[in-house]
């Protein structure tokens, strides 16, 4: 991913959110200004999130100072492989992680609690449940949490992660 901004003479830009010294070399300043034509590029290798901000090209000529519009990055970072928790003793328990090697056991009649987490993502994840390949539209519930699903079943539930947002392009 890259920023790039235009001026007429030379420029500099800069970060509302990040110093120059944060980048730790991953700037490059493209283009001779001389061979150029006064077009300068800025060049951030390996975007972090700490990148994010509002970025601007100044241009100083003959004591006059000109700013460009603000280009404003938006960093997404993917979440963490999601994590399945069983909640033991409707809630009040302890956690037990579950996957294939380790299935969630309940008693017949007794409610099951299972939690989903995806950490670290921006924006967050969608997550969406599926029972035995048929996904679950998930409901409120006025005695529950809202978003959670009451029903009564055996088989296989799974989920799966998809990214809430698509990538904003400059």
């Amino acid at each position: 991913s890259s920023s790039s901004s235009s001026s007429s003479s030379s420029s500099s830009s800069s970060s509302s959110s990040s110093s120059s010294s944060s980048f730790n070399n991953r700037l490059l300043r493209e283009n001779n200004p001389i061979e150029s034509e006064g077009q300068y590029d800025l060049q951030i290798m390996n975007v972090e999130l700490s990148d994010e901000g509002s970025y601007v090209c100044q241009v100083n000529f003959m004591r006059q100072q000109y700013l460009s519009q603000t280009a404003v990055l938006t960093v997404q970072v993917p979440s963490e492989a999601p994590q399945l928790v069983q909640i033991t003793n409707e809630g009040k328990g302890q956690r037990i992680d579950i996957g294939p090697s380790r299935p969630a056991i309940v008693d017949d009649g007794s409610i099951m609690v299972l939690e989903c987490i995806a950490r670290h993502g921006k924006p967050g994840a969608l997550l969406t449940w599926f029972i035995d390949g048929v996904q679950v539209k998930l409901e409120s519930n006025p005695d529950s949490t809202p978003g959670s699903f009451i029903s009564g079943f055996s088989g296989n539930l799974t989920f799966q992660l998809e990214a809430s947002a698509k990538i904003p392009r400059l």
